[in-house]
């Protein structure tokens, strides 16, 4: 979007002077000058930045993920005048967004799908000049006072919270490490061409495994579903569907033992009710669940007995300047609705405690 606007000056990003459209370091007397465009409509954007420039100073609030509960917390901080600075892992913010293709059911007043949101979320970011750190991997969390250390160097913090989502669950069976990205998957959405025209297996019994099977028997001569339940946990316009479907079948109470192949996967060893089988196919998807992104904080707060972050119902750990919102601590109904919630408890409770 923005690349069809026309830019119209520099702004520093400390000192907040604008200046006309020129080269930004002689636009500015302040020695900390960050240039930022300014858009017609839009809020500055910051320049890229050098490894020098990108050192960063203390904040209130540090918040590590750029997921839906992790924006949601920048906005509240934003509103209650908090600094705060959100650090995010990968290129894009939005996390889980990215994995709804389909329009929000579930969410008031917004009925475009996860990437969608995801960009609207973003525009108002930077519209409000919120500090935003993409492509930055934070390593560890140190205590009193709170310091970061990440990729990008170290930053100081008053409060915390911890907004670091799931990620897909591993299937840790041999062969799994060895054919990751040569004919096994984690994800379809972004291979079509390994899935195209073969025989493909999934691993899972939830809505991930039957919804990618429905999408791929479209391209696929056969779609086995390999659960080792004894009945499917999908939602059951899906398990309808998969039973409709005459290249689809489920195979439940079947454990994946090892997966085989040379170059690429070529059969899956699996053992059901009739003993161990070997099923020569062509590709092979795993979706066996998700599992909260709780490594940073695992000897700073205490977790629940699902490994989600335990939490009070202000969103506080069991450590005091430690917060957690969204999936990370959400064992129990997570949704985009409960995450904005969470947010809101989480940074009104860090500005009564900084206050």
């Amino acid at each position: 979007m923005l690349r069809r606007l026309r830019p119209i000056g520099w702004v520093c990003m400390s000192c907040r002077r604008c200046a006309p459209f020129f080269h930004p370091r002689k636009s500015f007397a302040c020695p900390k000058c960050r240039p930022g465009v300014m858009w017609r409509g839009h809020g500055p954007l910051c320049l890229p930045q050098t490894q020098e420039e990108r050192k960063m100073e203390g904040v209130d609030v540090a918040i590590i993920g750029g997921g839906f509960g992790g924006l949601a917390s920048a906005l509240w901080c934003h509103r209650l005048g908090l600094r705060c600075v959100v650090l995010e892992r990968r290129e894009a913010l939005g996390g889980q967004l990215h994995w709804i293709y389909n329009p929000l059911p579930d969410y008031p007043g917004f009925t475009g799908d996860g990437a969608a949101l995801a960009a609207q979320l973003t525009s108002q970011l930077h519209s409000l000049s919120i500090p935003v750190h993409t492509n930055v991997e934070v390593h560890s969390i140190e205590d009193e006072p709170l310091r970061l250390r990440t990729s990008a160097g170290e930053l100081t913090a008053r409060a915390c919270i911890l907004a670091t989502g799931l990620r897909r669950r591993r299937l840790r069976v041999p062969g799994a490490e060895t054919f990751e990205g040569k004919g096994l998957s984690y994800t379809a959405s972004g291979c079509p061409e390994m899935f195209e025209g073969k025989h493909v297996a999934i691993v899972g019994g939830g809505d991930g495994a039957f919804e990618n099977a429905l999408i791929l028997a479209k391209t696929s001569p056969h779609v086995t579903i390999l659960y080792r339940g004894d009945a499917p946990r999908a939602r059951p316009q899906f398990t309808e569907e998969v039973d409709n479907s005459e290249n689809i079948t489920l195979l439940c109470q079947h454990d994946v033992l090892s997966i085989q192949g040379d170059a690429c996967v070529e059969s899956v060893l699996c053992e059901g009710p009739e003993g161990q089988k070997e099923l020569a196919i062509g590709a092979l998807l795993v979706k066996i669940g998700l599992e909260p992104n709780i490594q940073l904080v695992e000897s700073l707060c205490a977790l629940d007995d699902t490994s989600t972050v335990q939490t009070d119902r202000l969103q506080r750990t069991t450590h005091e300047r430690i917060f957690a919102v969204g999936d990370v601590c959400t064992s129990l109904d997570p949704s985009l609705s409960v995450a904005a919630g969470q947010a809101c408890f989480a940074v009104r409770e860090i500005e009564r405690l900084l206050r």
